[in-house]
């Protein structure tokens, strides 16, 4: 088993109206036809799981609806044909391919600028993509923290810990009444060896370019500045995206938009092994994955969040992988860490810090 390497995701806001991203595709010639995409108002998360509320899932429907919408054949099939394919690689950076087609994407008009910024991407100038070719965004994408390296872990709890909140009196013959109020959670996450680059950010936050030379969207700073404000988080206690570290290989002998059938299997269902894990398949010519949470599964057919349009879970009969990467949903415990002060390793250059957690209640 690979030591893990933890991540922690933070929420994000898409504003009232919404977001919108030109497309330009080729008829006649190259790039004559525009294409507007919204990504909807709501709160994210740059989760690459196609659940609801993640932001490359949202921006890739987005882009199937408009481009099927559209009168040009090449991209308005009933299938993956001519659409962005949209991935997060090792280092954090997205990766983005148009299948089969060419396409231009206009970061630098509408809300373009914005949507870049959370992908990592340079929105100074328009980016023109050939088929099924990989572009990787300039900057690990926002919103988003990754441990580079094994034993990052100090110490973080299996499960979260229970505190309970009750009024409770003695009266001197002894008698005790207890009246319960209510039960929360807490964990702690203590993290070490973590090098002063993936520490910290010179007080900058996400889309931000830092002053004195650390990396854009990369320093654990980036995720306090939001954390501080209330803002949820998940944490992840593995991030490890290679095929060869998966907890299950197979190939599908079946499936739909939102199933993967494999009859060879007997998975258990009470309780559901893989509910809440992470199915990964190559989805594209290159190689690139496309991942889906497993939302509940009998003992052959998982059964996953929300479809990629048209395209069918056992894309092309690739094998697939399922990774047991669950996260939790917290806030910072912003009583017990009202600052962000890491612990100097001596002479390593290297830090240490102690992250207090409340589970997240809606």
């Amino acid at each position: 088993m690979s030591l893990p390497r933890p991540k922690i995701l933070t929420e994000l806001t898409v504003p009232t109206g919404g977001w919108v991203l030109d497309l330009y595709i080729t008829d006649a010639v190259q790039f004559d036809t525009k294409v507007q995409v919204t990504i909807a108002a709501g709160t994210y998360f740059v989760s690459w799981d196609q659940q609801a509320d993640d932001y490359l899932g949202a921006l890739q429907r987005a882009c199937y609806t408009a481009l099927d919408a559209s009168a040009v054949a090449a991209y308005n099939g009933a299938n993956e044909g001519g659409k962005p394919c949209f991935a997060i690689n090792s280092a954090g950076k997205v990766l983005i391919e148009v299948i089969g087609e060419e396409m231009r994407i206009d970061w630098t008009a509408e809300d373009g600028a914005s949507i870049a910024a959370v992908l990592g991407f340079d929105s100074s100038a328009v980016l023109d993509m050939v088929a099924d070719t990989q572009y990787t965004g300039t900057w690990q994408h926002a919103y988003g923290w990754y441990a580079a390296d094994d034993n990052y872990i100090k110490m973080d709890m299996p499960d979260d810990v229970p505190i309970t909140r009750s009024l409770q009196s003695v009266v001197p013959s002894g008698q005790v009444s207890t009246q319960f109020v209510a039960e929360r959670y807490r964990n702690e996450l203590a993290l070490q060896f973590v090098p002063r680059n993936r520490m910290w950010s010179n007080g900058v936050g996400y889309t931000t370019t830092p002053t004195k030379g650390y990396e854009k969207n990369q320093g654990l700073e980036c995720w306090w500045h939001q954390a501080a404000q209330g803002k949820r988080f998940r944490y992840y206690r593995d991030s490890v995206i290679d095929t060869a570290k998966a907890e299950i290989t197979g190939t599908a002998t079946g499936g739909t938009t939102t199933t993967l059938t494999d009859s060879g299997r007997s998975w258990d269902t009470d309780p559901q092994e893989h509910e809440g894990k992470l199915l990964v398949l190559s989805f594209t010519g290159s190689g690139q994955q496309m991942r889906w949470h497993i939302d509940s599964h009998t003992a052959t057919v998982l059964t996953v969040a929300d479809d990629v349009h048209n395209v069918a879970v056992n894309f092309g009969g690739n094998g697939y992988y399922i990774f047991n990467q669950p996260y939790r949903t917290y806030v910072v415990d912003i009583q017990r860490m009202s600052e962000f002060a890491p612990r100097e390793l001596p002479q390593l250059d290297k830090y240490d810090i102690r992250i207090p957690m409340l589970r997240y209640q809606a």
